[in-house]
């Protein structure tokens, strides 16, 4: 399976400034927030492709493991980066 999330991050989410003004921030919220919505909706598409497999129930139970775990992985920096601009607002 290939990574479904290779594309590259929205521009407006790269590193933050050290002080975003105002549509900056605005900017930057709304690109963070559509990249973690994107990353769930594939996650959950990955989930119900996985659960509609026939796997025994084991390898159904690593499977989906391994997918919440890629999927805590990917929205790590995301939402680290969303925590840090609503210090900064």
């Amino acid at each position: 399976m290939s990574d479904p999330v290779s594309r590259p991050a929205h521009p407006e989410a790269e590193p933050l400034k050290s002080r975003p003004d105002r549509a900056d921030s605005k900017a930057l919220l709304l690109a963070l927030i559509d990249t973690l919505i994107d990353i769930d909706v594939v996650y959950e598409r990955e989930c119900k492709a996985d659960s509609q497999r026939s796997l025994n129930a084991l390898a159904k139970s690593q499977s989906l493991k391994r997918l919440r775990e890629q999927h805590q992985q990917r929205r790590q920096p995301f939402v680290q980066q969303l925590a840090a601009l609503q210090e900064r607002v």
